[in-house]
C-alpha cells in the first residue's frame, strides 16, 4: 500500500501515528511537507515497515538521512 502525503501540513506526531498503525504501508510520499521537523521524520521512519519513501523538499539534512539509513538500511530514500 502507498500513501501520498505530499504538500500536506502533517506534523511529526501524526506521521509517527501513521507509520506505527499502518504495517502494510510500503511507500510514503512526503514531498514538500514543510511542517515536518527532521526529528519527526527520523522517528517515524525508524519504526516503520516502509520499503521506500520520498523526502524531496523536506526539512531533513544529510545527517538525518544517514541516521535513517543506519536504522533502516533496506529503505529506499528518494529525494534525500
Amino acid at each position: 500500500m502507498s500513501l501520498d502525503l505530499g504538500r500536506t501540513n502533517i506534523e511529526g506526531r501524526e506521521l509517527l501515528e501513521i507509520t506505527t498503525r499502518m504495517p502494510s504501508l510500503s511507500y510514503l510520499d512526503l514531498t514538500r511537507c514543510q511542517n515536518l521537523a527532521e526529528q519527526g521524520i527520523v522517528d517515524a521512519l525508524k519504526v516503520s515497515s516502509l520499503q521506500a519513501v520520498n523526502l524531496s523538499h523536506t526539512n531533513i539534512s544529510a545527517s538525518g538521512i544517514e541516521e535513517i539509513r543506519k536504522a533502516k538500511p533496506s529503505l529506499v530514500i528518494e529525494g534525500g
